[in-house]
């Protein structure tokens, strides 16, 4: 027992006859058989962490060998779910896909003309560009509804309806506005430079961040200078035109009449932000079972949202100039809705 307390055999040939022998115990064997307890209770960590190790490469040698075969089986089911979905909501997709086709045909007439109004440059310059991104943030809902993903569509929708404020408020104020919502980039600029100069991400500034830095800080003083102390704030350059110092979304929403979609805004946010909402209200998790992948429920709210707010722009982009082409393409667009 001595030799080794953790293993008891008899000699050869006496197993299964113990009624005649007698087992003594003494100090000496409780204190090797405590020591070896110690031991094993240091050792445990490093070997409860090794077979964890061991178990884990094995777990993921046999993953990465059934993987293609698993990877095939998940792309057929996601073709076949896709394929249900759009026979479901063809209409309604393919109606969205035809407006984004006639959009972008608009918005590069407009940019071909770009140059025509020398007095409202910074105005067609920014219409134009809030358009393009309208139409790729449309194009990415199309993906996400396109793919069964409503919820993320809705939060696509959310800065598509930033976009629209931002440009109905442009058309409104016009070319000073305009070039107010231009010169703001200097303020934004200095927010994330002073975000970055702190001691987190000292490793990991070059050389050149300092002299960016410097020219960024001369240019946020000159504007500064220019539109007052105002226009450090986030929507600073709405500040004369709203008749605030610090004016907030919400109140540019009420400025251009766009506070009606603040309820669906708010619902758009739930997704976004790790609120309880999101986590327990949101359109597909309120299901009876956890979602974890696509869904063809809900996609309506998403796709009506982005088409209306879309529409809007385009609003916006023609109020710059109208052609016969672009009554042509207008009227194709309406038709459309």
């Amino acid at each position: 027992i001595r030799a080794n307390p953790l293993r008891f055999s008899l000699p050869p040939g006496q197993n299964g006859r113990l009624l005649n022998h007698t087992i003594e115990i003494d100090h000496i064997d409780i204190a090797v058989v405590e020591q070896a307890v110690i031991n094993l209770e240091e050792e445990a960590p490093r070997i409860f962490e090794q077979m964890a190790d061991d178990g884990a490469l094995r777990i993921l040698k046999a993953l990465k060998k059934d993987w293609p075969k698993r990877l095939r089986y998940e792309d057929d089911e996601r073709a076949r779910f896709k394929k249900h979905l759009y026979t479901k909501w063809k209409k309604p997709l393919d109606t969205m896909r035809h407006f984004l086709t006639i959009s972008t045909e608009l918005l590069a007439g407009y940019r071909e003309r770009i140059d025509s109004d020398s007095t409202r440059q910074n105005l067609w310059e920014l219409l134009t560009r809030l358009y393009a991104r309208a139409i790729r943030t449309t194009e990415e809902t199309y993906c996400l509804l396109s793919s069964g993903f409503s919820d993320g569509a809705l939060s696509r929708w959310r800065t598509l309806h930033e976009l629209a404020v931002v440009s109905h408020f442009m058309v409104i104020h016009g070319e000073e506005a305009a070039t107010r919502y231009f010169d703001h980039q200097w303020v934004e600029s200095k927010k994330r430079f002073d975000q970055l100069a702190t001691p987190f991400w000292a490793s990991c500034i070059d050389a050149e961040f300092p002299r960016d830095r410097a020219s960024v800080e001369a240019g946020y003083s000159a504007v500064i200078a220019k539109y007052g102390s105002s226009f450090r704030y986030d929507y600073g350059w709405a500040a004369s035109g709203i008749g605030k110092d610090k004016p907030t979304l919400r109140d540019i929403e009420d400025a251009v009449d766009a506070g009606h979609y603040r309820a669906h805004y708010q619902w758009a946010s739930s997704d976004i932000h790790a609120g309880s909402k999101g986590t327990y209200a949101s359109a597909p998790y309120s299901l009876p079972m956890l979602v974890l992948g696509p869904t063809d429920s809900g996609l309506a709210t998403a796709g009506e949202a982005t088409l209306y707010v879309l529409v809007e722009m385009t609003e916006d982009v023609i109020s710059l100039s109208t052609t016969v082409v672009d009554s042509e393409q207008i009227r194709a667009a309406g038709s459309n809705q």
